[in-house]
């Protein structure tokens, strides 16, 4: 039974690993969201003791790793093209037609408004990025203060 269950998890991870690269820095928190997924069923199948504030710190580091593995960070972009319209790509060859140029079209961007467009859209991306920042903060801090009592 626990050569069943070793060769089980090993798949799993097996499975985990094979869907995953090694060159981006965001696969760092998908392994972590694998790994205390499968950390958080255990203790609560009872594997080991532990207090309801246990459950609580990894149930709220689970929530921030899912937000941060799913991009949840487009508040200010939704706000900003709700106002000046959904991006819409378009490309162009260059004159010598060895590449193609992007080109961005926004509907409700009038002539002359282009400048404040674009201060606001480097605006909702930055304040965007720094939720994100946050919440990556958040998290190691929940990690360094907790981590060690999710299991003993």
């Amino acid at each position: 039974m626990k050569m069943l269950r070793k060769l089980k998890r090993a798949l799993s991870y097996a499975i985990f690993g094979y869907n995953n690269e090694d060159y981006d820095y965001s696969f760092i928190y998908t392994l972590l969201e694998f790994k205390l997924k499968r950390m958080q069923q255990a203790l609560i199948n009872g594997v080991a003791e532990h207090d309801k504030a246990t459950l609580q710190s990894l149930r709220v580091t689970l929530r921030l790793l899912n937000r941060i593995n799913t991009k949840q960070y487009t508040y200010f972009m939704d706000q900003h093209d709700k106002k000046w319209g959904s991006p819409i790509l378009n490309f162009e060859s260059t004159p010598d037609k060895n590449y193609s140029r992007l080109i961005i079209e926004r509907l409700l961007v009038k002539p002359g408004e282009e400048p404040q467009q674009r201060v606001e859209l480097i605006e909702a991306m930055s304040k965007d990025e720094e939720q994100q920042s946050r919440d990556i903060r958040l998290l190691h801090s929940i990690l360094t203060k907790y981590s060690r009592t999710w299991w003993d």
